[in-house]
């Protein structure tokens, strides 16, 4: 029968990945433990066992998880206008935070996935549209196949329209078209990230936890406790006893992917608004 992946024999055998290629070694290993010879009948009788359990098992390695990673600066070397605030009426010049894209390829079999991460406040569809084309080119990887997800950050360039709503700065009040230089590089830099990804896959296995959070972030749609009626708090209000809190995701989930000993990613999901920052 197949060992519990805790158990001595689990532990001396690995992953599946493992298995075929330590076959010889968890004989001589095991051998050991008992005290017996690998030649003896005992250690032959052993490793045919391990050799017909491994055969069972059947386990092919193109048919292992694979996972890579790869990473890109978004950082324009010029004035930019930074999307999230229809305060805004100027173009930043300075750096603060690196600005960044991540995309995480994986495989098992014939299939293969794109999940990119982006450090801006949005994507429209149609743009979208030609990420999947452009990458699924390059790549013979496409929708529905890619995920995209931005981190809604207020601290990156535009790649989306963008409305100044405050008068008085070196923009005048209006709708100004997203960034098309900065929405061309990210475009190229998904196409080259998911080239290098996919071009350095390598077995994994992935381990996952759930994480509750309960005190870092809020609801911000409230209902007054005297007259019923919403509200919105930008910030945790100082009566909090006045309001119903509506439910929000508290917890973040944490996907762990592993080459042996080796961290190759750290996935993770939390429902949040960060509208903060500075």
């Amino acid at each position: 029968s197949r060992p519990h992946p805790k158990s001595r024999l689990g532990r001396i055998l690995g992953t599946k990945a493992q298995q075929v290629k330590r076959g010889i070694a968890a004989q001589v290993h095991l051998c050991r433990l008992c005290g017996a010879s690998p030649g003896s009948d005992f250690g032959l009788g052993l490793l045919a066992c391990v050799c017909i359990w491994l055969d069972r098992l059947k386990i092919k390695e193109a048919e292992m998880l694979q996972v890579a990673c790869s990473k890109r600066s978004l950082l324009p070397a010029r004035e930019v206008c930074l999307h999230g605030y229809g305060a805004r009426n100027y173009r930043s010049n300075k750096v603060e935070d690196p600005v960044e894209l991540s995309c995480m390829a994986l495989a098992q079999g014939k299939q293969r996935w794109l999940i990119f991460t982006i450090d801006c406040i949005g994507m429209d569809r149609l743009d979208c549209a030609q990420a999947y084309k452009k990458i699924a080119q390059a790549c013979d990887v496409g929708f529905p196949n890619i995920l995209i997800c931005c981190s809604h950050t207020h601290f990156a360039p535009a790649a989306e329209n963008i409305g100044v709503t405050v008068p008085g700065g070196e923009m005048e009040l209006g709708i100004y078209r997203g960034d098309q230089e900065f929405l061309d590089s990210l475009l190229q830099n998904m196409q080259e990230a998911a080239e290098e990804a996919l071009a350095s896959l390598r077995n994994a296995s992935v381990e996952y936890v759930v994480i509750p959070l309960p005190a870092v972030a809020f609801n911000r749609r409230t209902i007054n406790k005297s007259d019923k009626l919403v509200s919105t708090n930008y910030t945790y209000p100082k009566n909090p006893d006045e309001y119903h809190f509506q439910n929000w995701d508290d917890n973040m989930s944490v996907w762990r992917f592993r080459h042996e000993d080796e961290t190759l990613a750290i996935l993770t999901r939390f429902s949040c608004h960060p509208v903060t920052g500075g």
